[in-house]
């Protein structure tokens, strides 16, 4: 009489844990990158054409997921791409970053953190996150031409942290604003 009783409980146990994977739901979140690399593009950093950029993160284990020009943004070149996150939890965080295959920048971008970027994915799966278009530059120098002739080289890694800038080749006045 025990053996069928314990029989009995570990089939009704096995039931409920069948049902229960049954209705487990995946994650899925439609994600959209997009980089603005028209500053790469006027420092001579990114060839258009030529050089790729690309989103790695969690939702692709940090593989390759190639950004296409967004032609509707020129004269700006911005590159976007969207794809269905079924790696990382809906209301967990997304990790990623982009990568320039460029060969004078360092590959990765290198945000001022130093660390990955992230974003908080919403909690229903199958909706949609759009992460906010950035302004990537991996690598630039910028050499200044000083009124005693001399030159100053200024380097820096990771985001333009400003709107614009505007360079003048005719004389020594760079302006950024």
């Amino acid at each position: 009489m025990k053996f069928k009783s314990i029989k009995y409980a570990l089939s009704i146990g096995l039931m409920f844990c069948a049902v229960g994977i049954m209705t487990v739901k995946a994650s899925s979140t439609i994600v959209t990158f997009s980089v603005d690399m028209s500053t790469n593009v006027l420092l001579g950093t990114f060839v258009p054409g030529t050089d790729t950029v690309s989103a790695r993160g969690t939702f692709n284990a940090y593989g390759t997921m190639a950004l296409v020009q967004d032609s509707s943004q020129l004269p700006n070149y911005v590159y976007t791409n969207t794809v269905n996150d079924t790696a990382d939890t809906n209301g967990g965080e997304l990790q990623y970053k982009f990568f320039d295959s460029n060969p004078s920048s360092t590959g990765w971008e290198n945000p001022a953190t130093g660390q990955n970027r992230a974003a908080l994915l919403p909690l229903t799966s199958g909706a949609s996150l759009v992460l906010p278009g950035l302004q990537l530059i991996t690598r630039s120098t910028f050499k200044l031409m000083l009124p005693n002739k001399s030159t100053l080289a200024i380097s820096f890694r990771g985001r333009v942290p400003w709107k614009s800038g505007v360079c003048s080749t005719a004389g020594p006045v760079v302006r950024l604003r």
